[in-house]
């Protein structure tokens, strides 16, 4: 049989496969590329400031002032709302010019929360895209870390609506992954794990939630990679379960044309 696994494989593409095989096939396999909704947009902005402090403060050890930081924001939006993005009936009805200007109210409303994680972070690397082989998986795990610090630390950023948990950041894939590559580079476990969690509101906030990992963790998320590989293998691409969050035409670009939902049903 032809191997249907891509060539690589990452964090991202494996929490896919385990929420929907039928969103990881279509994404991966068919290439078939959903836009993004507001929250993602937002997020991916908000990334985007950080990512470009972090890249000039490595040699600078300064951070940008507010001012700079809050028009790299209302770029980034622009920037994202230059394509399409996945819209509900309802958002749709309020118009795409005040959906920009709400997630650019929203994001730069949240810049005094990103300064203060900023301050805390001295970069040594930021957003490279890098892959470790491990002989287990059979194929090479690619990752972009957010950040790796100059005193041994990894940084998630993560921008939500409801705060992050320690349980959601002890069982985080991604930074398990990159928890794991930090050890393959080093030859020692990274002397800090973090989510930075700006949560949005009326007065947005930073949520810094701790955590580590252990050789055990390492033994869970290979044997993760290894079981998504095997499924991908065998053309095996489930469905989410019935009632999933994500089977909601807010959050899947697939959900209108997908073959295991009744779009008749309103």
């Amino acid at each position: 049989m032809r191997s249907m696994a891509p060539e690589h494989i990452s964090a991202s593409q494996v929490e896919t496969y385990f929420m929907c095989g039928e969103s990881y096939r279509r994404r991966y396999l068919e290439g078939e590329i959903s836009p993004p909704g507001l929250a993602a947009v937002k997020g991916k902005s908000g990334h985007k400031v950080l990512e470009l402090n972090n890249k000039q403060k490595i040699a600078s050890r300064t951070d940008f002032p507010e001012s700079h930081m809050k028009d790299i924001a209302s770029d980034a939006v622009e920037e994202g709302f230059s394509e399409e993005v996945l819209l509900s009936g309802d958002e749709r009805s309020v118009g795409i010019s005040k959906l920009k200007a709400a997630t650019k109210d929203e994001l730069i409303s949240s810049i005094p929360a990103i300064m203060d994680s900023a301050k805390l972070v001295q970069p040594v690397q930021v957003e490279a895209l890098q892959e470790i082989h491990i002989p287990s998986v059979g194929k090479s795990i690619k990752y972009i870390m957010d950040v790796e610090t100059e005193d041994g630390g990894i940084i998630d950023y993560k921008f939500t609506k409801a705060k992050k948990s320690k349980k959601d950041a002890d069982t985080n894939l991604g930074l398990s992954t990159y928890a794991l590559a930090y050890y393959a580079k080093h030859k020692e476990f990274p002397k800090g794990i973090a989510l930075h969690n700006f949560v949005s509101g009326k007065s947005p906030r930073l949520n810094i939630v701790a955590t580590d990992r252990t050789y055990l963790d390492f033994k869970i998320v290979l044997k993760r990679f290894e079981t998504a590989i095997t499924g991908i293998e065998a053309g095996v691409f489930t469905p989410a379960n019935s009632g999933h969050w994500k089977c909601d035409p807010r959050y899947c670009g697939y959900y209108r044309s997908c073959p295991y939902i009744n779009t008749e049903r309103k």
